[in-house]
């Protein structure tokens, strides 16, 4: 594996921690969400939190398998491939080496890569997720995160769900009546 950022390092005094959840899915326009102005109320309940909503950001492609490796590459959309992306290192590479404590949930199809060296937990069963009927809910990801997050007392705490989403074509039995 190439490693990449080897200069990357945590403050090593610091006052305060950082938490951080990063949430990725499919099929979310960012000119559909209220968080940013749509008139339709889309995300009622985030918009009551400390969201940052990225506005201008572009996909590397329309597959999962291509589109979520490169958003943590070090490469640009147009450098970017797959089959280069599996023998180096990615953002969650980096952080965790600075000691941040990096968890991936995924309700998706996998983290394709990504969350290789990270610590890692599959949502997309009843055994993991406690939110299915029969398919399992993307809230289920929410499960647990307390316990994680007062199990890591020290260091700043990336945890990525990975979403389902409204993906494919069957989205509309996602979302309760």
């Amino acid at each position: 594996i190439k490693k990449i950022a080897l200069d990357a390092k945590a403050p090593e005094v610091q006052d305060y921690r950082e938490l951080v959840i990063m949430v990725i899915g499919e099929t979310a326009r960012a000119d559909h969400f209220s968080l940013n102005g749509y008139a339709r109320k889309t995300n009622p309940l985030l918009e009551k939190q400390a969201v940052v909503s990225f506005t201008d950001v572009d996909s590397c492609g329309t597959s999962t398998a291509h589109s979520v490796p490169c958003m943590f590459s070090i490469k640009r959309r147009q450098e970017f491939s797959t089959s280069e992306a599996k023998h180096e290192e990615n953002a969650l590479d980096v952080l965790k080496r600075a000691g941040v404590n990096v968890i991936w949930r995924d309700n998706n199809s996998s983290s394709k890569g990504v969350a290789d060296r990270v610590e890692y937990q599959d949502f997309r069963s009843s055994k993991t997720n406690p939110i299915c009927d029969p398919e399992c809910r993307d809230v289920g990801m929410l499960s647990g995160l307390d316990k994680y997050i007062a199990d890591h007392p020290t260091g700043d705490i990336l945890i990525v769900l990975h979403q389902m989403g409204s993906h494919g074509p069957t989205y509309y039995q996602r979302y309760p009546k």
